[in-house]
């Protein structure tokens, strides 16, 4: 339960990705919102942290080295394996946003209705996870109440 709780604060808070509206030909930018924050989602609780890292805002990557990312996400040892059985698209809108060393301030919130399994359980969770277009890529960024603890070198609690 611990573990369900610590994903979904992290989902819930951290996850932002582009606007979309300054979308360009790219392969990034021809996917929609709600299907990278999916991905976001699935890495984060299959505890795929380097990779969910890989597509961290470029700010919060220079904040966070990937090393030290991945050891503050990582599970107690023995903790099950958890995975996304079901990630439901349930809207999106645009948002304002004001989150330290992100300059930009729209972002699109993506309402998902996930079943996480772990093991033989299933637990349902209703999500919105935000997103914002950096201009050449989507990205996630992490929580604003991470911000402190990676800035002062440490593991946010």
């Amino acid at each position: 339960m611990k573990r369900r709780a610590a994903i979904l604060v992290v989902l819930a808070a951290a996850a932002l990705v582009g606007n979309g509206l300054a979308a360009n030909s790219t392969a990034a930018s021809a996917q929609k919102p709600e299907d990278f924050m999916r991905k976001i989602v699935r890495l984060t609780v299959a505890a795929h942290y380097g990779e969910a890292w890989s597509l961290l805002h470029p700010a919060h990557q220079k904040l966070v080295p990937r090393s030290r990312f991945v050891r503050c996400r990582a599970d107690p040892a023995g903790t099950p394996p958890s995975r996304v059985a079901s990630a439901v698209f349930d809207g999106k809108r645009y948002e304002r946003i004001d989150i330290p060393l992100i300059p930009e301030h729209t972002a699109t919130a993506v309402k998902l209705k996930l079943v996480i399994a772990t093991g033989a359980k299933r637990e349902p969770a209703d999500v919105t996870v935000r997103a914002v277009w950096t201009g050449t890529r989507w990205a996630w960024i992490l929580p604003a109440s991470n911000i402190p603890a990676f800035r002062a070198g440490r593991c946010p609690s």
